[in-house]
């Protein structure tokens, strides 16, 4: 009896960590158009406990997104529709969703980008440092 009463509690406090750790992460879209940017950014945020997901276009991104999305991370400089026009689209139906910019353009370049629909532009390359800041970030959001 206490063997069965042992693994009863145990089967609860296990089901409520899973709970509690599915409730905590958090989803970030990613949108780039070069593969292999993408699948750098994709490891990373991952590794820095995202649940990812990937678009390599602004057009893909706009059907992917969901309310299931925490926060979008996107390449403003893009073929069709670039980063800026993708953030003002999303921001049209998703006015409280956080969106960061990230380009490898320069300080000079970054002036002159409309900046009102992103939290912040990021740099180039990506580090797994800002991906964990960035995760933080959308936790701190959600309390």
């Amino acid at each position: 009896m206490l063997c069965q009463t042992s693994l009863f509690f145990k089967e609860i406090v296990m089901r409520c960590l899973i709970k509690e750790t599915y409730d905590n992460v958090r989803t970030i879209l990613i949108v780039d158009d070069s593969k292999l940017i993408l699948k750098v950014e994709e490891i990373l945020c991952g590794r820095a406990g995202f649940n990812v997901v990937t678009a390599n276009s602004a057009d893909e991104a706009l059907c992917k997104i969901s309310s299931k999305v925490d926060l979008i991370l996107t390449d403003i400089q893009m073929p069709s529709m670039n980063g800026v026009q993708l953030a003002k689209k999303i921001h049209e139906k998703y006015p409280d969703l956080s969106i960061f910019g990230i380009t490898s353009m320069t300080s000079d370049a970054i002036h002159n980008i409309d900046k009102s629909n992103f939290e912040m532009l990021l740099e180039k390359p990506l580090k797994l440092e800002t991906c964990q800041w960035l995760l933080s970030k959308t936790q701190q959001r959600a309390c």
